[in-house]
């Protein structure tokens, strides 16, 4: 009789679960927030406060029953770094700077930790993690004569022609954040999420000096100046030679974005799964 309770209770668990209303449904939202990196041209935290700037995006979420979402969104943001910043003097010396803008596209997959889903929802709030896949285009620009020249097409570390780092990349996306309900209409939500990314050239750094002599023969004399702006801020001639370390090489530049987000429920009624 014993042996015949556990699959009769596994059973009705199966039974119940299959009997459940899953609701799915579609939301439309928009992000605000702000955008800031890591990499070579910030030192310290608060260098990226000090480097961060306003982010928007839009998104489309699927909610599939309770606790599982799938999200498609387009975020755009701005980064930048300055060796300006930096307490380390031979930071300041090399005297580098750069912007960049971050257009994003991705699918991130989240997990509500509660139960979470409009129009029907247990929870009013739930905090929820997220990884998912992304691509992203940047344009690293340096300032020069009072205007901002894009430093990719300058082969900055001496590229060869042809051979420069692509502007698009891929990141992993992942963080955490909190939803929370305002009806069966909207919810609001706030998220950290930190980009892994595939490049070390958001901030056009990625390893040496190149041999100055060969980048103003192919590029010209405003490659060179681009590459090493160490006499802007000495005053003096440089003495950087080919293959001093320009920037550390040991991994690749990362780019955040947080901020708060609305969502609106396409389908308030939602959609019953059987």
């Amino acid at each position: 009789m014993k042996k015949l309770l556990l699959p009769l209770f596994v059973c009705l668990i199966i039974t119940n679960l299959q009997a459940q209303e899953k609701i799915s449904s579609f939301h439309a939202g928009v992000f605000t927030g702000v955008s800031y990196y890591s990499g070579d041209l910030i030192e310290k935290t608060i260098d990226q406060v000090a480097e961060s700037h306003p982010s928007f995006g839009l998104f489309l979420r699927y909610n599939y029953g309770s606790y599982l979402s799938a999200r498609a969104n387009v975020f755009y943001g701005r980064v930048s770094g300055s060796d300006a910043n930096a307490e380390d003097v031979n930071r300041r010396t090399r005297n580098l700077t750069f912007r960049s803008p971050i257009l994003e596209v991705g699918v991130t997959p989240e997990f509500n930790i509660y139960d979470f889903v409009l129009p029907k929802s247990g929870y009013v709030l739930t905090p929820y993690i997220f990884a998912g896949a992304a691509g992203f285009w940047y344009n690293p620009q340096a300032p020069l004569e009072k205007e901002w020249v894009d430093l990719q097409p300058q082969g900055t570390e001496g590229q060869e022609v042809g051979s420069e780092y692509n502007r698009f990349a891929f990141a992993i996306p992942f963080g955490i954040g909190l939803k929370f309900k305002l009806s069966e209409l909207a919810s609001i939500g706030w998220e950290f999420g930190t980009r892994f990314t595939t490049t070390d050239y958001i901030d056009d750094l990625g390893g040496l000096y190149p041999d100055f002599d060969v980048l103003a023969e192919v590029r010209g004399l405003k490659a060179v100046t681009l590459s090493d702006r160490t006499p802007e801020y000495t005053g003096l001639p440089s003495t950087r030679s080919a293959g001093d370390i320009r920037a550390s090489s040991k991994s690749n530049d990362y780019y955040l974005f947080t901020g708060l987000s609305l969502s609106v429920n396409l389908a308030p009624r939602g959609k019953i799964k059987p």
